[in-house]
């Protein structure tokens, strides 16, 4: 799978990241799934990371000059914690295990960009990773997608839909700082949970005290859809 999606990738000009995770993830039934990589259309390309996962391993957030080390930026602290978390809610000994090995880290769109409004004009791009996501939907028949940013859940939803899922109920947030968009998607007698948080960049919601009954709620019903 990866072979067939790294040579539909390079068709078209530019960098681009397809896994965060595992080459073995490509296989995995539960996704978490971003917008788009930052980077430059000149960086080095990347099919997947060699061990555990890019989240845990890689820091991105600023340099501190004394102590000679980079910080994890803000996504990645959500994202800690919301596997952190939900590794209690599965009785699971080791989180970071948990998280590479069962989980597809990835993005809606692989190639990088400086933002999504670079990116949106590039609709050929658009196109192929569209395809690839379809290809995945087909084959893997998703039961968990966690997508970050509501767009992103927009888009999954859609690639979901098109691919004759429907909708069996879906929960709108109307405040992002209230919790997730959730829905549950049926096809034939399978059925995927698909999560959408407003961006966790920006929305620090997963250590809020006033947030604690929702995502218990959210641990819940991803243990209860991923079995």
């Amino acid at each position: 799978m990866l072979a067939s999606i790294e040579e539909q990738l390079k068709a078209k000009s530019g960098a681009y990241r397809v896994l965060y995770s595992p080459s073995s993830s490509i296989n995995s039934k539960y996704w978490f799934v971003g917008l788009n990589p930052a980077g430059s259309s000149f960086d080095e390309s990347s099919l997947c990371v060699k061990r555990n996962n890019a989240f845990i391993d890689e820091k991105w957030g600023k340099w501190n000059e004394k102590t000679k080390i980079r910080s994890f930026n803000p996504l990645q602290q959500q994202v800690h914690h919301f596997f952190q978390s939900l590794a209690v809610e599965l009785e699971a000994p080791d989180w970071e295990k948990q998280m590479s090995e069962n989980w597809m880290i990835s993005n809606y769109v692989f190639y990088k960009s400086k933002n999504w409004h670079e990116m949106a004009s590039k609709k050929e791009h658009i196109q192929i990773c569209r395809h690839i996501w379809k290809e995945m939907i087909s084959s893997n028949q998703p039961k968990i997608i966690v997508a970050n940013g509501y767009d992103t859940y927009d888009k999954m939803c859609g690639l979901m839909l098109e691919d004759n899922w429907t909708k069996e109920s879906e929960k709108v947030s109307f405040n992002p700082w209230d919790g997730p968009h959730i829905v549950v998607l049926k096809k034939d007698s399978k059925k995927c949970l698909v999560i959408g948080f407003a961006h966790l960049s920006s929305f620090k919601i997963m250590k809020r005290a006033q947030n604690k009954t929702a995502m218990k709620s959210v641990y819940t019903l991803i243990k209860k859809y991923s079995v």
